[in-house]
């Protein structure tokens, strides 16, 4: 808006001071207002259209993700014919689909794990992370052009700087405005959308009508919903715009790179976060293995991607959501195929996957598996359960399985603090301590929690959960996964809170400088989640420097 307003308060001044008929003014001015105005007009940027693009986009990045699998399994297919022992399973019992042709350039990359940390196996880096990134972003330049501030993990020089557009071209091979969607060549030479059988936006441009407003009526269960689901109705309202300069996206190519590398499929996810003024205000979730992801199979080598050397995207699920200040988004996508014709079409799905019901019974949670420390996953924190107390809350906390002292420290002062609870109010309350990979994985379960704990629910049986995250993640990690959550809390009506281990805010100020979480991350739902969620940062604040001390 300056720059319109400077240029018609110039103008107004001139009438104002001139005696004459206004005079046209000339050719090369007129052409400058031109630009100008269209310059304010492309500023302003549709929150909802930005998601949509961003969604195509991740449904790109995650068919790279599922055809780098898709190339491992036939690897690793063609070393045990070579060896006479018995290929591995690809998760489906049907072969590769090719004869079992292995080039060598497949075996050498899919092979191969860099680790950023040495020895770390969290840090892990396979060809997957460069590729899908590298698709995401050239997808989003060509719509958004040169000026979209994008940070993403994967960034040349390890910072999770920015990329502009002039380190795009030189990493792409793009050429100017020829190339924008997605040339015919990079510099490692050949085009990476051909080489994973991804169309570029040129071939197929972004959809920007994937992500509209949900109807709160249809996420409560109300006379408009179908079975309590958010996106079964959308109203038609005006989503939100945001100046261009203001905007962050938050790309991480490949969230839960350790658990592709084990084989753990259903943890992976490709995150896409937006955020306005520091406030993460989209995000978008890729599943690339979408029904390991529904199943819960913690230790699945498969994702039903055999025959799929190229571009299997049939099993990819793009999740989404927005918390505007007008108006909130929420839903879940059945992507297309990337193999298919045209690309397929998309479909609409229930946010919360019936599989997930299966986690009100105290099944194990999924993508995840109980700790040994949560043998008695049921039973009350620090108590007997027969002493006649009455039966209290169940918290499903999300956590990882690594031995860093602010997660022990974490886990330590949150167990006291529901002991403490139990004892006050004499309910007997339980934690539900569930490993699951991936920060993204953590956090969308708690999601999915404040969704079953709203449909078809009353006030006793609402869902709790608590994910703990410690330092360690960057704001590629938690921007779109916290955009999702606090999207599902205002779909469904639920309290939840999002801070650092100390009760502050996540910082996400749009510089490569700053993207560490080095305060770790708590997000809850559920009203006695949220409480807990106070009182633990209560006790953490208490410990300071000392959580991060090693226990001897």
């Amino acid at each position: 808006d300056t720059c319109c307003g400077a240029n018609n308060a110039t103008m107004s001044a001139s009438n104002a001071t001139s005696n004459s008929d206004p005079v046209d003014p000339p050719p090369e001015d007129r052409k400058k207002d031109k630009e100008e105005k269209d310059a304010c007009a492309e500023d302003q940027v549709p929150l909802y259209a930005l998601l949509s693009t961003a969604a195509d986009a991740c449904r790109r990045g995650c068919a790279v993700i599922r055809s780098v699998h898709a190339k491992r399994v036939k690897v690793a297919a063609g070393a045990s014919a070579s060896s006479g022992t018995p290929p591995p399973s690809s998760g489906d019992g049907e072969g590769d689909g090719d004869g079992g042709v292995i080039s060598p350039s497949d075996e050498a990359e899919t092979m191969t794990v860099e680790y950023k940390v040495s020895g770390d196996p969290r840090s892990a880096l396979t060809e997957a992370d460069g590729a899908s990134q590298e698709v995401v972003l050239r997808c989003l330049r060509s719509r958004w052009g040169d000026r979209l501030n994008i940070i993403g993990e994967e960034d040349e020089d390890g910072s999770g700087g920015g990329i502009g557009a002039e380190e795009d071209k030189k990493k792409n091979g793009e050429k100017g405005e020829e190339n924008k969607g997605g040339g015919d060549s990079d510099d490692d030479g050949g085009d990476v959308f051909a080489r994973y059988g991804v169309p570029s936006p040129s071939a197929e441009p972004l959809r920007e009508d994937l992500v509209s407003p949900s109807s709160a009526a249809a996420a409560a269960g109300g006379d408009e919903g179908d079975d309590g689901e958010p996106n079964s109705k959308r109203p038609k309202t005006s989503p939100p715009t945001y100046p261009l300069s203001e905007l962050v996206v938050y790309v991480d190519p490949m969230d839960g790179t350790r658990e592709f590398v084990e084989g753990r499929l259903g943890n992976v996810q490709c995150l896409i976060g937006v955020t306005y003024r520091g406030r993460p205000v989209g995000g978008i979730v890729g599943l690339p293995f979408a029904s390991e992801a529904r199943q819960g199979s913690a230790g699945g080598s498969g994702g039903g991607v055999a025959g799929e050397e190229k571009g299997g995207g049939s099993d990819v699920e793009v999740l989404y959501g927005a918390d505007a200040e007008s108006s909130t988004a929420l839903g879940r996508l059945g992507a297309p195929s990337s193999a298919a014709a045209g690309g397929g079409e998309w479909s609409d799905l229930p946010f919360l996957p019936s599989a997930a019901e299966g986690e009100k019974s105290g099944a194990p949670a999924e993508n995840g598996e109980a700790t040994d420390s949560a043998a008695a996953a049921a039973t009350a924190v620090e108590g007997d359960a027969g002493n006649g107390e009455k039966k209290g809350v169940e918290l499903l906390v999300l956590s990882g399985d690594s031995a860093k002292p602010d997660l022990q420290a974490a886990t330590s002062a949150l167990n006291s603090v529901v002991s403490s609870s139990s004892s006050s109010s004499g309910r007997q309350h339980t934690i539900n301590c569930v490993v699951a990979g991936g920060c993204g994985n953590k956090v969308l379960r708690v999601a999915l929690s404040a969704a079953a704990g709203c449909v078809g629910a009353t006030a006793e049986s609402e869902r709790n959960a608590l994910a703990v995250v410690p330092r360690g993640t960057c704001s590629w990690d938690t921007a779109a996964p916290t955009a999702l959550l606090r999207a599902a809390l205002s779909v469904y009506g639920m309290k939840g809170n999002v801070t650092d281990f100390f009760g502050d805010d996540l910082v996400y100020d749009g510089t490569a400088e700053n993207v560490l979480n080095n305060k770790g991350a708590l997000l809850s739902s559920g009203s006695m989640a949220v409480e807990w969620h106070g009182e633990l940062c209560g006790k953490l604040m208490e410990m300071g420097d000392k959580v991060y001390e090693k226990k001897s």
